[in-house]
């Protein structure tokens, strides 16, 4: 993601500098497309690296650590570094004698890196101590807010609303990991009452929380149920200790063997609770539920799931929860030897644009026409 952003940057600072310098009269098709003075508007990409690695557009580290990063950038650039505080206080920052800079310790704030008419920004927060979710009261109010599924009213919400700035936004928690969480739990309601911006929520907590997932279970929860929503399974099953949803993560990036009609080894392990280990909506706890009962081929259970995941879904609000829904009933209606429906939901998956889906969809229904002929 650093990478390709960095990518984005390059394209884009050089487009800025040509609508400059042509707004200056010094790139013209008279004069050619060349500046007239390059060393007059030195100005190249930087990018600030540690340990090897490029940081991300948002960063966190522990108060403890000492945190020190070079630069990648063309050495016969001048770039300029400055850290703005949030309460307002700029520091320059200037190399020690190895060429490293160095952040100051625990004042979240933005890194700023300028390279003539470029400028690099990152987002830097500070945590006192790692599993910030583990201080004091923290994860027990968190977890008397609700119980899962998800289920709000507009009205029950507000209350929920009020606890949450309480309980997120003191001292010993960093300002974005808090907003974080915070959207987590707007993208659920919003969700619950029907709203489409939910997605913009997930998505935002998910922007928020990346950074702090080295430090945190929650963060790594939350981050890996907005994987699970994406279906981007083959990540968010890479994640051991995700019990539930890595299991779930690996049911749904499993195949299954086109040539017997029957699911083959889709997932040889299974979760140890049915219940995901984080706050989902109504209609992912049956999703859920409903791949748990495969996985352990209780097959009249994990129906059952599967009719209470399509009473709670709303037609066109999640589209990507359709196909986890297709996928569900398809690989069922197979075990169950309804080999039409099964045809029926796997055609919804002909255009899906994740490629596990539309690779089984498109098996089992060449091998249905095969048959047909």
């Amino acid at each position: 993601m650093a990478l390709a952003k960095f990518r984005e940057d390059i394209v884009e600072r050089y487009h800025e500098d040509i609508r400059e310098l042509f707004g200056r009269g010094e790139v013209s098709p008279e004069k050619g497309w060349q500046p007239q003075q390059p060393a007059a508007i030195a100005s190249d990409t930087v990018a600030a690296v540690r340990n090897g690695k490029f940081f991300e557009d948002r960063v966190a580290f522990l108060m403890s650590e000492e945190v020190t990063f070079g630069l990648d950038s063309p050495k016969q650039t001048t770039v300029y570094v400055s850290y703005r505080c949030d309460n307002g206080h700029e520091i320059v920052l200037n190399p020690n004698g190895k060429g490293f800079y160095r952040l100051p310790s625990g004042q979240p704030g933005q890194l700023y890196l300028r390279c003539g008419y470029y400028i690099k920004e990152y987002r830097v927060s500070w945590l006192r101590e790692a599993k910030p979710e583990q201080l004091p009261d923290f994860s027990a109010r968190l977890g008397t807010l609700s119980e899962n599924p998800a289920k709000w009213t507009a009205a029950t919400f507000e209350s929920v609303r009020a606890e949450l700035d309480n309980i997120l936004y003191c001292p010993n928690v960093p300002e974005d990991f808090a907003t974080g969480v915070k959207e987590f739990y707007l993208g659920l309601f919003h969700e619950t009452i029907g709203e489409p911006n939910y997605r913009k929520r997930f998505e935002a907590a998910f922007t928020f929380l990346r950074p702090f997932v080295n430090y945190s279970d929650y963060a790594a929860l939350i981050c890996g149920y907005y994987l699970y929503r994406i279906n981007e399974f083959d990540q968010l099953a890479a994640v051991p200790k995700l019990s539930t949803l890595s299991a779930v993560g690996n049911f749904f990036s499993g195949t299954l063997l086109a040539t017997t009609g029957k699911a083959g080894n889709v997932l040889p392990r299974r979760p140890e609770h049915v219940s995901p280990e984080i706050l989902v909506s109504e209609r992912d706890y049956r999703i859920i539920e409903c791949a748990v009962q495969q996985l352990s081929k209780q097959w009249a259970k994990a129906e059952r799931a599967l009719q209470a995941a399509q009473v709670a879904s709303t037609a066109g609000l999640d589209p990507q929860g359709d196909e986890r829904l297709a996928i569900l009933s398809a690989r069922l209606s197979r075990q169950l030897g309804h080999l039409e429906k099964a045809r029926a939901e796997y055609g919804k998956l002909q255009f899906s644009p994740n490629p596990q889906f539309k690779k089984e969809a498109d098996g089992f229904l060449q091998q249905r026409t095969s048959e047909a002929i």
